[in-house]
């Protein structure tokens, strides 16, 4: 029997079987498809290179910096500038958002009137109301157009959700968690600004030579997944699981980690806790196209200096917002060319991945000419789609969860760890795969066998474990 079985071999599989294998637990990693990563994939086709999912990793501290060290990859590390300009689009003009909370305040990128409304929120009162949307907070908080030209445009891109119905709470935790804390989001980060003096700073996005997949190929060098190989059926064995496989294999373990989405978590768990599995199986997920152009850098007018631009959707586009590449990270685009990664879909528009390739590129064509100001056609073009891209944390989304942690609890030895759950980004994916993992090894503690070997691994990393029971 081995100690853990990690089903999903994307970002969150992998660090979770990294970690437990750091921990001295016996791991294995089962991933349907024939390679790992899930939607992380570089993609190299003459000097170019295109990310069809993450693009890069924000702020890696903690726990995604250990894993970044520990597999090697220090030296593959290429740092996104941390000054780089971002865009806006606003009235049809792509205006320059500028890096600081006073900045916006004098800048022209909302009205008097929106100015006036954002400096007063510390003189909002504080109030708590059980699932409450992002489009209600915001409103109630930095009001009407910080949310239209501010935060909407970052949800319905980054998350590719909507802020009418994701749960504030679940989707922008930080700022929810200001108000509850110091009663005002302005408030809540001059105390943070403050406690931050004379620390370094927050560092900036990373990404590495190879791309994302990267850290992908790394740590499935490490941890070693078995490729082609679909779970099936779960079901209870003594203190442990038994799980086969789509193509009759068997193995047993003792604890299970879920890292698929939900969906697929809610098919496999339909038999030991159907609700459980309905649970699961409720979670939406929204579409998402990138849309990759390579152009000469002498047909595109605009300077592009910075990391890109993000659309509202009061602004009537076809694209959520676009990225540039090239402009923040070198080894991208062959030496005289830009690449423009767009993406399109969402809960904006989910039928966007409907479209033929030469119908979506001429939408794409269309909304940037007048906007970077295209001057011929690109000379390399690459989509990406995803059907089921993004969780998105719509209607009373924490009582949702805290309702699946209530139904764990009762299934002891399963584990869930996917991006329906604290966040979407990879860098909330390697924190929570190393919280997860710690629980996981805090249970098989209470194993002899798999205690020794853990204590064994700690002695060799100077880590003093806790004592069994």
């Amino acid at each position: 029997m081995h100690d853990a079985l990690v089903i999903g071999g994307g970002i969150s599989g992998l660090a979770a079987a990294w970690h437990l294998q750091r921990r001295g637990l016996e791991v294995a990693l089962w991933e349907s498809a024939p390679q790992a990563g899930g939607k992380i994939r570089s993609v190299r086709q003459q000097g170019w290179l295109t990310e069809a999912g993450a693009t890069w990793l924000m702020d890696p501290v903690g726990d995604p910096t250990e894993i970044i060290e520990s597999v090697g990859l220090g030296p593959l590390l290429l740092r996104k500038q941390p000054d780089a300009a971002r865009y806006l689009l606003r009235d049809g003009v792509l205006q320059r958002v500028p890096a600081s909370a006073a900045g916006v305040l004098h800048s022209g990128l909302f009205s008097i009137r929106g100015r006036l409304r954002l400096a007063l929120e510390p003189l909002i009162p504080q109030r708590h109301r059980s699932g409450e949307t992002v489009a209600e907070f915001v409103r109630r908080r930095l009001g009407p157009e910080v949310l239209r030209y501010g935060i909407e445009p970052y949800v319905a891109a980054s998350l590719g959700s909507d802020p009418e119905r994701a749960e504030a709470y679940t989707t922008l935790p930080r700022l929810t968690a200001l108000e509850s804390r110091y009663g005002s989001i302005s408030a809540g980060v001059l105390c943070q600004r403050l406690a931050r003096r004379g620390r370094s700073p927050v560092g900036p996005a990373v990404s590495f030579q190879g791309g994302m997949q990267t850290l992908v190929d790394s740590l499935a060098a490490s941890v070693r997944p078995e490729y082609s190989r679909c779970a099936a059926v779960i079901r209870r064995n003594g203190a442990g699981w038994q799980v086969e496989a789509a193509d009759g294999a068997v193995l047993r373990a003792r604890q299970l980690v879920l890292t698929t989405p939900a969906p697929a978590a809610a098919r496999l768990l339909q038999d030991p806790d159907p609700e459980l599995a309905g649970l699961l199986a409720g979670i939406q997920y929204a579409p998402v196209m990138v849309v990759h152009l390579g152009f000469q850098r002498q047909h595109v007018e605009h300077l592009l200096d910075g990391t890109g631009f993000l659309v509202p959707g009061c602004e009537r586009r076809r694209i959520n917002g676009c990225l540039w590449p090239a402009s923040v990270l070198a080894g991208r685009a062959p030496s005289g060319h830009v690449l423009l990664s767009c993406y399109l879909g969402g809960a904006r528009e989910p039928k966007a991945l409907a479209d033929k390739d030469s119908a979506v590129i001429d939408k794409v064509r269309h909304d940037l000419t007048s906007l970077l100001g295209l001057r011929a056609a690109p000379v390399m073009t690459r989509i990406d789609r995803h059907p089921q891209a993004l969780p998105l944390y719509f209607g009373a989304y924490s009582q949702r969860l805290a309702a699946i942690s209530r139904r764990l609890c009762a299934i002891p030895g399963v584990h869930l760890c996917g991006a329906y759950s604290g966040g979407v980004s990879v860098r909330d994916r390697l924190i929570q795969a190393a919280a997860v993992a710690e629980r996981v090894a805090a249970a098989e503690r209470c194993f002899p066998s798999s205690y020794q070997r853990y204590r064994d691994a700690g002695a060799a990393l100077r880590i003093t474990p806790c004592t069994p029971g």
